[in-house]
């Protein structure tokens, strides 16, 4: 491994189909759900938490263990460029610039929330013995579209929509913004971003019957089934309407998630 990367995003916004495109490059290694972010994040809690009188400099031995991580952890990787694929990463930047890169490039997929909703309300409509239910029921609650969207939000986009919003707000230099609906009308045109951002030789990818390389053989541990299932055919959006999935009301709620992200951002680059 040459260079690490990183990307990141909301759930259900595009990530699986990206990931699967820039694994068409032979130098380009994507990986499914990492759990790389927590490895760093609690090992660094349970280095503090060490309580033994030090004989030897804490400081520079903490920060040395925690540079190995990553390296250890992609250490079969035989790849120029590995690109880890961990939700949190945006809420994590000052982390990665001190112990893994100081000058990080994540890519992050984003997609409006109402149609991120509506994406697990239609998984649920094709399969529900998923997570949404099993929260529904240990807390009591009528599976309604109004507590469908509610525990979908609280309980599994919620936190990737905040990581993403902190490492807009704090750190935009380092970050990449993809668009879903942009990488479904234009993907080349994302694709070449995403070489342009990394600073990397472009590679000519193909757009129809695309490999789903981040397909996970484990879904239902995420609490779905076909959780990261891509139409493999050509690039298109086949997702329903969310107005009419959610309801005005409804829509209009989770419509605010949208703009609160990027409320006192003027980085057209972020943005589109």
């Amino acid at each position: 491994m040459e260079k690490l990367f990183f990307m990141a995003g909301v759930n259900r916004a595009g990530a699986t189909l990206l990931g699967s495109i820039l694994n068409q490059n032979p130098d380009i290694y994507v990986n499914r759900t990492s759990p790389l972010t927590d490895l760093c994040i609690k090992t660094e809690k349970v280095l503090q938490e060490l309580d033994q009188q030090y004989t030897f400099n804490f400081t520079e031995m903490r920060d040395d263990f925690l540079k190995q991580i990553p390296k250890t952890y992609f250490n079969r990787i035989d790849k120029k460029y590995v690109i880890d694929n961990g939700r949190s990463w945006p809420g994590n930047v000052a982390e990665i610039k001190k112990y893994i890169d100081p000058n990080p490039k994540i890519i992050c997929t984003y997609r409006p929330i109402p149609e991120v909703v509506t994406s697990f309300l239609t998984l649920d409509k094709k399969d529900q013995d998923n997570a949404l239910r099993f929260l529904l029921e240990q807390q009591k609650r009528p599976a309604t579209v109004e507590n469908l969207a509610d525990v979908c939000w609280n309980f599994g986009t919620k936190g990737t929509w905040e990581a993403l919003k902190m490492g807009l707000q704090l750190y935009p230099e380092y970050i990449l913004l993809i668009n879903y609906h942009d990488l479904i009308e234009n993907p080349k045109k994302q694709i070449d971003r995403v070489y342009e951002f990394l600073e990397i030789p472009h590679y000519e990818h193909h757009y129809e019957n695309i490999v789903n390389t981040l397909n996970d053989p484990k879904d239902h541990a995420w609490g779905f089934r076909n959780l990261h299932n891509i139409r493999t055919d050509k690039v298109s959006k086949i997702s329903l309407d969310p107005k009419e999935v959610l309801g005005e009301e409804l829509f209009e709620h989770y419509s605010k998630y949208d703009e609160l992200l990027f409320e006192g951002i003027n980085d057209n680059r972020l943005r589109r």
